[in-house]
């Protein structure tokens, strides 16, 4: 195990993130486990560039300052995911970039910044390839950015 968490007001959740980085949840305190990992994967295809068929693994799990039923899940390829109620329902997070960077604002539930990198693939064939860091707003929890 890598990473585990309460979450929710009741802390009956608990989430755990696995060395390999598949989540479990378990809504009855650790009676019995759900993997997430059909879940995340169907909803990261749904965000993954074009042509790509991996969408990583989750490096971290944050869970926010403003609210205990709010957890991000920053992945390894840059498709992430967020969930408002401890696991029971997620989405993708993402804002068109691969996201690898993303913070939370420490008093506005739906507020964070996120961070992304240029790719070679961004530039046409007659352009130098340049890389640079993307900063990104979002004030809706990544809805739109």
């Amino acid at each position: 195990m890598l990473d585990i968490m309460w979450c929710g007001n009741t802390r009956e959740v608990i989430l755990v993130q696995s060395e390999k980085g598949t989540i479990y949840r378990s809504r009855d305190r650790g009676e019995s486990w759900k993997k997430l990992h059909s879940i995340m994967h169907q909803t990261g295809l749904s965000v993954i560039d074009e042509g790509i068929t991996d969408i990583g693994k989750v490096k971290k799990m944050m869970q926010s300052p403003v609210d205990d039923n709010l957890v991000v899940f920053t992945g390894t390829n840059g498709i992430n995911w967020v969930t408002e109620d401890c696991g029971a329902n997620l989405r993708a997070l993402n804002s068109g970039k691969r996201i690898h960077e993303f913070q939370y604002h420490p008093k506005q539930r739906a507020w964070a910044l996120a961070a992304g990198w240029t790719s070679c693939a961004d530039f046409a064939d007659d352009e130098p390839c340049e890389i640079y860091k993307e900063l990104y707003i979002t004030k809706d929890l990544g809805n739109s950015w």
